[in-house]
């Protein structure tokens, strides 16, 4: 549902948007897909972890930045 409202928002100010599913390791998966689609640069959300809590979990933006083929772009 949360997604569905989000692409309604962009519908309204005329961005172009899709809803995709992805399978697999999330990080490796949205690098692979952004190659796949050969994308120019990707827009990622930071959860906003701690330095202590990046180093336990992992940071999906930080691997994507270092992985990711095109630029990344990640947004606070």
């Amino acid at each position: 549902q949360l997604l569905k409202k989000a692409q309604a928002l962009c519908e309204e100010y005329g961005v172009p948007s899709s809803i995709i599913l992805l399978k697999g390791p999330v990080k490796q998966s949205i690098c692979a897909y952004a190659e796949e689609i050969k994308a120019n640069v990707l827009i990622m959300a930071s959860q906003g972890l701690g330095a202590m809590d990046r180093l336990i979990v992992g940071s999906v933006s930080d691997y994507c930045v270092h992985h990711c083929k095109c630029s990344v772009v990640v947004v606070k």
